[in-house]
């Protein structure tokens, strides 16, 4: 997603939340023992970052997780091999080439392994890996991104229609398929009446930010992908799947796009231990609590990032409509 990085998904509290009180009552079981057979599955160093998939609106690969990440990872210090458990619905296009500059600082050999969904942003960050670990249950996703902007024309509740360059262009190709030629003009005038030239500019320049961190992140991979193969891996992202939201399997990844893997399978020990730490994260986060007091909220864990040591876990309050209110990251010792 393109949105500028200000507007990140943590927003200053509307009521008097204990996230501290409300954790501790809610506190979620170590993973340390799920994190540590992975690790000896691989034989790697392991570090999880892990947020909600399912939720209306899902925690975001934003500032705050980048902050919370350099902790972690000081902590661990420079390994050999570092294996991150990545699961997400993407975030802010700028902030997953931060993650991924920040990991590959502290380890020779980085692998990424992909329980479920790795979309948008968090597809970024696992394309950078040197080997993906992908089961028949892992999806990457495009990353053309969808952007607001206040220029742009507005729904009925007066907020701003997300669109992409994806949208401006077939909507073109559509018009210049469909619509005489003697008529282009007058149509093609009428449609960007509608759409502020600055609006269009702000949307290109995303895409055409996503389209260099796809560059950048494959340029860190330490086997080097050819420059062809570079040139249809970001065209191929940037669009050439239709839908911000199409899910690519495993079989696409090394089709389309050639990338080295490792395949988890149903019944392999690999896929055993892939699925119960997946399992714990899912447990955890379909959890809610009510929150006392005068509106009805509710209390739900929404985000991990831990080593087998250590772990910060994401805490959010939301509204009797499902919107994130607020929310804080707690840091502990994992067991």
């Amino acid at each position: 997603m393109g949105q500028p990085p200000q507007q990140l998904h943590l927003q200053p509290q509307p009521f008097n939340v204990d996230f501290n009180a409300l954790f501790n009552a809610n506190r979620p079981a170590g993973s340390k023992a799920l994190l540590d057979a992975l690790g000896t599955e691989r034989q790697a160093t392991m570090l999880a970052l892990v947020l909600v998939d399912f939720l209306p609106v899902n925690p975001m690969l934003a500032g705050d997780v980048s902050l919370q990440l350099e902790p972690i990872v000081l902590e661990i210090g420079k390994v050999k091999k570092l294996d991150l458990v990545l699961r997400s619905t993407g975030g802010f296009a700028e902030f997953p080439w931060r993650i991924v500059s920040v990991l590959r600082g502290f380890c020779d050999e980085f692998e990424v392994i992909v329980p479920r969904s790795a979309m948008s942003g968090a597809t970024h960050i696992a394309i950078a890996a040197d080997n993906l670990v992908m089961s028949p249950l892992s999806a990457l996703g495009s990353v053309d991104p969808t952007r607001n902007h206040p220029l742009l024309p507005r729904d009925p509740q007066g907020n701003p229609i997300p669109a992409s360059v994806q949208d401006l262009r077939h909507c073109l190709e559509f018009v210049k398929r469909n619509v005489p030629k003697h008529e282009l003009g007058p149509i093609v005038g009428q449609l960007f009446s509608h759409v502020n030239p600055l609006a269009i500019g702000a949307i290109e320049q995303s895409y055409e930010l996503s389209r260099l961190i796809t560059r950048k992140v494959l340029g860190t991979r330490k086997e080097k992908v050819p420059p062809k193969q570079v040139d249809e891996i970001v065209d191929r992202l940037a669009g050439k799947y239709f839908s911000h939201g199409y899910p690519i399997s495993r079989d696409e990844v090394e089709a389309d796009m050639h990338l080295p893997m490792t395949r988890a399978n149903p019944g392999d020990s690999l896929f055993v231990a892939i699925e119960a730490l997946n399992a714990f994260y899912t447990g955890v986060f379909e959890k809610q609590v009510l929150v006392p007091g005068p509106v009805p909220l509710t209390f739900r864990v929404t985000g991990f990032l831990e080593t087998p040591k250590a772990r910060r876990i994401l805490c959010q309050v939301f509204g009797p409509n499902g919107q994130p209110l607020g929310g804080s990251w707690i840091s502990e010792a994992n067991s």
